[in-house]
């Protein structure tokens, strides 16, 4: 563990809400916040975009150099937006002007260079050429990079590995735990979907063709008789709060994640994480990925296509030691080994050694 002379004060950059929307419900920054405050290692200090333009009807740039000047944070931990950057952002007229949904490079980099304040950029599951060079814009003044998934295609493509570091994604562990509720939900899937009318054709590097995927997935084996309880994600119409996720993965006997992205491309899902935490057995579509962090069989439970899902859901329902000693090995390494205050130290060591 980090052991530092101070409680280190964090800025987190980032959006307040799921789609910059003001009502849906909070975004992942709060995962960062949540996890920094129960770690002990620092204290967080936030900046949300969205809202601030929401607010006001100005641009970031300003308000950050503010807040930076005001606070004199120790580390500025930034989550750029996935959103289209010049996004349209309702300010009560009829014109409605686009703003940018964060601090500018040139910003960030005059901040960096101005109070000597250390860059982490957080990728989070961002993917694809358009990520990529978004990040890669601003790693002339990050101190690092950070991924969660090990098999990110950023890792290919750039020119200066040594920016990138790997760190599993953190979940707030006294929302997300096994709390001793009665598991009467036998499979959940918890995650946004997406059905196709007739006729209507999704390109595969379209994100909604994920949520196609999963809906033709689903229904799949619910025809053959798998018990799947369902409800959607955050962008869903009946958008689901953390504290109903971790309900429901509480309740879970089996927590189904899928990780296809596109053709030839799965990710690690925050909602694995969350579903070990909630002491439900993990059952997920076959990723290299989550086996640098997870040993299959033993933490989790791999399947291959729908056949294999059928069989595997109906095994570990029959049996329950099996099912339980899985849940339980998953358990405890997020609560030993990949816990908030584990997070936290390794990201801090990659500044301060």
């Amino acid at each position: 563990m980090l052991k530092l002379d101070k409680r280190l004060k964090v800025l987190i950059v980032s959006l307040k809400w799921t789609d910059a929307t003001p009502g849906r419900p909070l975004s992942s920054a709060y995962i960062f916040v949540n996890t920094l405050l129960r770690s002990g290692l620092g204290t967080p200090i936030t900046f949300f975009c969205d809202e601030h333009i929401h607010k006001n009807h100005t641009e970031c740039d300003e308000a950050f150099i503010k807040i930076c000047h005001q606070e004199h944070p120790d580390l500025l931990f930034l989550l750029p937006t996935q959103l289209d950057i010049q996004t349209q952002i309702n300010n009560g007229t009829q014109s409605r002007p686009k703003f940018y949904l964060f601090p500018r490079n040139h910003c960030i980099q005059w901040v960096r260079s101005k109070f000597g304040i250390p860059v982490i950029n957080a990728v989070g599951d961002a993917y694809g050429r358009d990520a990529f060079n978004r990040f890669e814009s601003m790693s002339a003044f990050s101190d690092k990079i950070l991924l969660f998934d090990p098999e990110s295609d950023f890792l290919k493509w750039t020119a200066t590995p040594k920016k990138y570091a790997l760190l599993w994604c953190p979940v707030s562990q006294g929302l997300y735990n096994s709390n001793g509720q009665q598991r009467d939900i036998s499979i959940s899937f918890i995650g946004r979907t997406h059905s196709l009318n007739i006729g209507e054709q999704i390109a595969p590097e379209n994100p909604l063709h994920q949520y196609a995927y999963r809906e033709q997935f689903l229904q799949k084996i619910i025809s053959q008789g798998v018990p799947v309880f369902r409800a959607g994600g955050a962008q869903n119409h009946h958008p689901l709060s953390a504290e109903m996720v971790a309900n429901y993965f509480q309740r879970s006997k089996i927590a189904l994640n899928l990780t296809y992205q596109s053709p030839g491309k799965q990710l690690i899902r925050g909602r694995s994480w969350e579903a070990l935490n909630c002491g439900a057995m993990l059952l997920e579509e076959e990723n290299r990925a989550i086996r640098y962090f997870l040993e299959p069989m033993k933490h989790y439970v791999p399947f291959a296509g729908v056949d294999d899902a059928i069989e595997k859901s109906s095994y570990f329902l029959s049996n329950d030691t099996e099912r339980q000693s899985i849940a339980e090995h998953g358990y405890q390494i997020v609560r030993d080994r990949y816990n908030e205050a584990g997070f936290w130290s390794e990201c801090l060591k990659l500044i301060y050694r």
